[in-house]
C-alpha cells in the first residue's frame, strides 16, 4: 500500500509517484493482489473526516485489496466460462455428425441437434432419457480409446438409417465409471451415392460386356451351325448323330455356364451374413484342387500367421472368390512350379495372398485382369477374377494383383475384420 504523503517525503523517484498520486487527488494506492498476479490498484482520496490513514487502516485496506483481486479474477473466468460454453454450444449445434453424452446409467448428457435429426428423438426428449430410447442397437464399450462401429439406427419415425458410431470414454471428476462420448455419423447419402456409382459403372461396362458376350456366344454356334446344316444329308449315319448330340450337348453346357456367370456378375451379390473361418475355408479349397496340383507338379507352400481375426461374411462366395484366384494361379503353371499361400491379418483388416510362379502378367496388363470378360488366357471367358472382385467388394474389401520382382503373379485379398460386438450380433 503507496501512502502520498509518506512518498512526497522521501527522495526521488518515490518523491515523484507521490507528486503523481496528489495530482489524480489520491492518498492511497491499494495494490489488488491474487498471489503474485497484479490485477490493479484502488485509489482513495482523503478520509470525509480529516484524519490520516493509521496503520489498522492501511492493514484493513490490504486484506480488502486481496478479497477484491480475487473477486475481479473469478469475475474474468467467469466470464471466459460463460463465452466457452457458448461456443461449445454454437460448435455443437453447427456439426453435421451428431454427438450424444451418456452416463454410466446409459442415460442422455447430451444431444445436438444434428443426433436429434439423425434418430428423430427431440433433443428435449431425449436428454434425460435411456439412450435405447434413440433407436442405436448394442455399441462397444471400451475401456480407453475409441471404437469404430458401423451399424443401422432405427429412428422414431420407423427408417431404418446406416451410422458410423464412434464411442470414445470420459471419466467425470465424482465418478469412477465411465460416461461415453458418441459421434453418430449418418451414412444414407454416401450408400446412396455409392449405389449410383455401382450403377453407373455397370452401365458403363455394358457395351464392352456386350461385343465380347456376342463373340463368345458365337464360337460354340459356329460348331451347331455346321452339323445342323449336315443333318438333312447325314442323318442316317450313327456316327455323325453321335458326334452332333455331343458336340450339341457340350456346346450349349458351354453357353449355359457363360451366361450364369455373366448374371452372377451384374447381379448384386446377396450375402448371407455369417462368422467365416477363412482358414477352415483355404483348407477345403487346398483338399479340392490338391489331385490337380499332383498332376501338373506344383508345390504348395501355406502359411497362417498365427490365429486369423474374426469375419463376417458370406463363406459361400468367399469360397467362390478364392477357387477363382486359386484356378487362376494353376493354369498359369502348366508345367509346374510353386504355389505361395499366406493368410494373416490385424484387429482390422484379414489378409489372404495367393502367389504363383508363372510367367505373370505385362505390367500394362495387371489393372485390367479383375474386368469383365478380360482374360490373357486361351479359351478364357475372362469371368472368374470379375467375380472375385464382385464378392470382395461386396463384403468391403478391396482386391489387389501385382507382379513381385520374384515373378509370377500375386493377388491379394483384404477383407474387414469384424468386431466382437458385430460378430454377436450377427450370431444372434
Amino acid at each position: 500500500v503507496l501512502v502520498a504523503d509518506e512518498l512526497l517525503r522521501q527522495p526521488a523517484p518515490a518523491h515523484a509517484y507521490g507528486t503523481h498520486l496528489k495530482a489524480w487527488g489520491a492518498d492511497v494506492a491499494i495494490p489488488l493482489l491474487a498471489g503474485p498476479q497484479l490485477c490493479g490498484l484502488v485509489l482513495l482520496g482523503d478520509k470525509l473526516s480529516g484524519d490520516v490513514y493509521t496503520a489498522d487502516d492501511l492493514g484493513l485496506l490490504r486484506i480488502l485489496g486481496k478479497q477484491a483481486a480475487i473477486a475481479l479474477i473469478n469475475a474474468r473466468h467467469f466470464d471466459e466460462m460463460v463465452l466457452l460454453n457458448e461456443y461449445h454450444e454454437r460448435l455443437l449445434n453447427t456439426m453435421q455428425d451428431g454427438v450424444l453424452a451418456v452416463d454410466p446409467q446409459g442415460r442422455v448428457l447430451t444431444c445436438n441437434p444434428a443426433a436429434a435429426a439423425i434418430t428423430g428423438v427431440p433433443v428435449a426428449d431425449a436428454l434425460g432419457g435411456p439412450l435405447d430410447a434413440l433407436g442405436l442397437g448394442a455399441l462397444p464399450t471400451p475401456a480407453s480409446g475409441a471404437a469404430t462401429l458401423e451399424t443401422t439406427l432405427r429412428a422414431r419415425a420407423g427408417a431404418v438409417v446406416p451410422v458410423l458410431v464412434t464411442v470414445t470414454p470420459f471419466w467425470r471428476r465424482w465418478e469412477t465409471a465411465p460416461c461415453y462420448l458418441l459421434v453418430v455419423r449418418d451414412l444414407s447419402e454416401l450408400r446412396a451415392l455409392e449405389r449410383e456409382k455401382l450403377q453407373a459403372e455397370r452401365f458403363s461396362t455394358m457395351g464392352a460386356m456386350a461385343a465380347s458376350l456376342a463373340h463368345e456366344i458365337k464360337n460354340p454356334l459356329v460348331p451347331i451351325q455346321t452339323f445342323a446344316h449336315l443333318l438333312p444329308t447325314q442323318y442316317d449315319d450313327a456316327e455323325f448323330r453321335e458326334a452332333f448330340s455331343q458336340t450339341v450337348v457340350r456346346e450349349v453346357d458351354r453357353i449355359t455356364r457363360l451366361v450364369g456367370q455373366l448374371l452372377d456378375l451384374v447381379r448384386k451379390p446377396a450375402a448371407d451374413r455369417a462368422p467365416v473361418d477363412l482358414d477352415a475355408v483355404m483348407t477345403q479349397l487346398l483338399a479340392l484342387v490338391a489331385p490337380e496340383c499332383a498332376r501338373l507338379g506344383i508345390r504348395v507352400h501355406r502359411t497362417t500367421a498365427g490365429r486369423l481375426p474374426p469375419l463376417v461374411g458370406d463363406a459361400g462366395q468367399l469360397y467362390q472368390a478364392l477357387l477363382n484366384v486359386l484356378t487362376n494361379a494353376l493354369q498359369a503353371m502348366p508345367d509346374g512350379g510353386d504355389l505361395r499361400i499366406t493368410l494373416d491379418g490385424d484387429a482390422h483388416t484379414v489378409r489372404a495372398r495367393i502367389h504363383d510362379s508363372g510367367p505373370g502378367v505385362a505390367p500394362e496388363l495387371v489393372g485390367r485382369i479383375f474386368e469383365p470378360l478380360f482374360t490373357t488366357k486361351t479359351g478364357g471367358h475372362g469371368l472368374g477374377l470379375a467375380l472375385t472382385y464382385q464378392f470382395v467388394k461386396a463384403h468391403g474389401g478391396e482386391l489387389h494383383a501385382h507382379c513381385p520382382p520374384d515373378g509370377g503373379l500375386a493377388v491379394t485379398l483384404l477383407l474387414p475384420a469384424s468386431t466382437e460386438a458385430e460378430t454377436e450380433a450377427v450370431c444372434t
